[in-house]
């Protein structure tokens, strides 16, 4: 009985142990599916976005991909960011290559901090940018 109790409990341990570097890789903060961003960038904004995550509590993604795959923006940045499992109060940037779109989705009380007035700001200062990679 206590070899098949010492089995049990040296399973879990080591299934665990499998399944803890799984989650640290889903969770990272940049994820570049349309290879827009050099690995220097990408350290740089995922070190920043763990600054706004220590400093403000918030999780703050950037999201490209290929293509929205049929689904709105909104849909699929919500979609994505409720699938991670990211904290209750964030903010995820979605930009799609194919369909040349982007959104902002935003959780918990990030909802109430990025108003529509603030996207508009935001737009206005990417748009440029976002021209220049589409």
């Amino acid at each position: 009985m206590f070899r098949k109790l010492a089995a049990v409990l040296l399973s879990i341990i080591v299934l665990s142990c499998l399944i803890s570097p799984v989650n640290a890789q889903e969770y990272t903060r940049v994820t570049d599916q349309a290879y827009l961003l050099s690995t220097e960038e990408i350290a740089y904004l995922e070190d920043y976005a763990a600054t706004l995550k220590e400093s403000y509590g918030i999780d703050a993604m950037i999201l490209t991909i290929e293509s929205l795959m049929g689904h709105s923006a909104r849909d699929y940045a919500d979609n994505f960011y409720d699938a991670a499992g990211y904290s209750d109060d964030g903010i995820l940037f979605l930009l799609a290559m194919e369909e040349r779109e982007w959104y902002i989705s935003t959780s918990g009380s990030m909802i109430y901090v990025l108003t529509d007035y603030g996207v508009q700001q935001i737009s206005n200062n990417i748009i440029p940018y976002l021209c220049a990679i589409f």
